[in-house]
């Protein structure tokens, strides 16, 4: 059994305790959660039984819920009184009823989009795949539009008014936040690039602007190992250069001056867990930090081996993976009012021979991310793909999809020797010139 069917059937016998145990809960939980939401179908099965007794007045113990089961030769499906007796030996509190409800109908609604989009790949017309995404949409949905109009307005008003004095959460580049509208609440951004282009520098590079602001962070890598990660962000803040951390052999003055920056970073941002890095972890996992940190950017590095890591029930292929993986991020995002940003591959390197520019339809899945996404960023390292040295330190990021601003493409200059970007337009050719010195002259 996954860990997340183990999650998922915690919930569902914590709610089911908790209504036995707290008959008041049962009106607030029926309103919130359907008998065909349950995952197990002994668990369904009780919940009705529960529901069936509250509409006649009736007080729900384990005396009154087995008399039911069996007058109407439903104990057997329900697992048997052993399984009632296990349920309520599970639940030490009958407080977190709402909570659970909430779990159950979270999973259920995944469940149901994931079987939607298995359906879509299926369809054999055009009318059913039409029919299938009016489901989706209706499904994933469903637990906004139910929230009311008016509230939905008010939460929105309150998340523009802290972008009052400037983006509340910023990609780290003025030039970038004036195209993208920054990085929204709610929303998901993917970064798109070939290997070593720059995504995981352009995202470290916005987080240490975020945490600058106060903003907390999760950055999760399946690219690297958290170590290195934790190095490369020291790097980026305290503006000393990598190799010097790298090679103690070369530089063992410099490596002891940027060991100190490196642990008052991490001292400074250990604060209430206003940084959290991990590496290779389950989507489950990521969701428990999201829940217990809240925090304003989430960043999955890189999301084609992130889907690796979650727990897949039966055969799906990698492009399902790819479409569950980044809806279920999608449904993060406006659950707990955050900003998730995805890194993400294109399917094959660029061809330089015939340079064409690149496109949403060369990510790998494309169908998949690009969909889920508020906003794509496909990011070139130009000398990569044109192999022209006066093209060393440029960097161009083209926001081909946005769904809260406008779509053009922004210069930047890539500083190598501190892993940082800057407008290309504030681009100092003497300094430079100093930093190539550093990179190439040790």
């Amino acid at each position: 059994m996954t860990p997340e069917v183990q999650y998922a059937l915690r919930a569902e016998k914590g709610l089911l305790g908790a209504m036995i145990l707290d008959n008041s809960c049962v009106p607030i939980v029926r309103g919130m959660v359907r008998a065909d939401d349950f995952y197990h179908i002994t668990h369904g099965v009780i919940y009705r039984a529960i529901i069936a007794l509250s509409d006649i007045r009736k007080g729900v113990d384990t005396v009154t819920l087995k008399d039911h089961l069996l007058k109407n030769r439903q104990l057997e499906k329900a697992g048997g009184i052993e399984n009632i007796v296990s349920i309520l030996e599970s639940v030490p509190t009958a407080s977190n009823a709402k909570y659970y409800a909430e779990i159950i109908k979270e999973k259920a609604q995944i469940r149901m989009a994931q079987q939607i989009s298995g359906q879509i790949n299926t369809a054999k017309t055009l009318e059913e795949v039409n029919q299938y995404k009016h489901k989706l949409e209706d499904v994933t949905n469903q637990r906004v539009t139910t929230g009311g109009l008016e509230a939905m307005l008010e939460e929105f008003i309150t998340d523009t008014q802290r972008n009052k004095n400037g983006f509340e959460i910023t990609t780290g580049l003025n030039c970038l936040d004036r195209v993208t509208m920054g990085l929204q609440r709610s929303s998901t951004y993917v970064v798109v690039g070939d290997t070593s282009h720059g995504k995981t520098a352009l995202a470290l590079y916005g987080v240490m602007k975020n945490l600058e602001r106060g903003i907390r962070v999760c950055y999760y890598t399946f690219d690297m190992s958290s170590r290195k990660l934790i190095a490369r962000l020291a790097s980026v803040s305290s503006k000393l250069p990598l190799k010097w951390l790298l090679y103690p052999m070369d530089y063992p003055v410099e490596q002891n001056e940027i060991i100190t920056k490196t642990r008052e970073i991490v001292k400074k941002y250990q604060i209430d867990n206003q940084l959290v890095v991990k590496s290779f972890v389950s989507l489950d996992e990521i969701e428990s930090d999201i829940a217990i940190g809240n925090p304003g950017v989430v960043i999955i590095d890189f999301i084609q081996n992130a889907v690796d890591y979650a727990n897949w029930t039966g055969y799906i292929n990698e492009e399902q993976k790819l479409r569950q993986y980044s809806m279920r991020c999608k449904t993060l995002a406006e659950k707990y009012k955050c900003c998730m940003v995805l890194l993400s591959q294109f399917a094959k390197p660029v061809d330089r021979k015939n340079k064409i520019v690149r496109s949403l339809h060369d990510i790998k899945g494309a169908s998949a991310i690009g969909q889920n996404a508020d906003v794509v960023m496909l990011i070139e390292y130009v000398y990569k793909t044109t192999g022209n040295w006066d093209d060393e330190n440029k960097a161009t990021v083209n926001v081909a999809k946005n769904n809260i601003g406008s779509t053009e493409t922004v210069g930047l200059y890539f500083n190598p020797v501190y892993q940082s970007y800057d407008d290309v337009n504030n681009w100092d050719i003497t300094k430079g010139e100093q930093d190539e010195n550093i990179l190439h002259n040790p």
